[in-house]
């Protein structure tokens, strides 16, 4: 008995099982289980993901992707945490693109830059008190 190899683009387990059954999705969700997904609080993450995920940033940032640093970062910051906040500030802030060589990426927006100092300061993070009052 002759045996065939699978064509490159058909997949061997739908020729063994029959064809693939889709998948059904249901209408978009309303209005109130949006809100209700919105208004519960994100999930905190452990502080070994917490770290790599910061360190994952430092690499983008040092890479010139201030895009997809700033990705990495709002998701930190929206879990809570206190550092990637203030990362995320110093993305969009002027003298820290500056001082980094990255102001020909990024102009950055310091009225942005001050609101994310003020947030990671309520959060409880020193540096972005100090950075903060320079700023004014």
């Amino acid at each position: 008995k002759k045996l065939t190899r699978p064509h490159p683009f058909e997949d061997p387990l739908t020729q063994a099982t029959g064809p693939r059954r889709r998948a059904t999705f249901s209408a978009a969700p309303d209005r109130r289980s949006l809100q209700r997904a919105a208004a519960q609080p994100a999930q905190k993450l452990g502080k070994g993901v917490e770290a790599a995920m910061l360190a994952r940033a430092n690499d983008l940032v040092l890479s010139r992707d201030l895009g997809a640093a700033r990705m990495v970062l709002v998701y930190l910051a929206r879990r809570g945490s206190a550092l990637a906040t203030r990362r995320l500030a110093q993305t969009y802030d002027p003298f820290y693109l500056q001082r980094q060589g990255l102001d020909g990426v990024d102009k950055g927006d310091a009225a942005r830059a001050r609101r994310l100092y003020s947030a990671a300061a309520r959060m409880g993070d020193l540096g972005s008190k100090v950075r903060l009052r320079e700023l004014q």
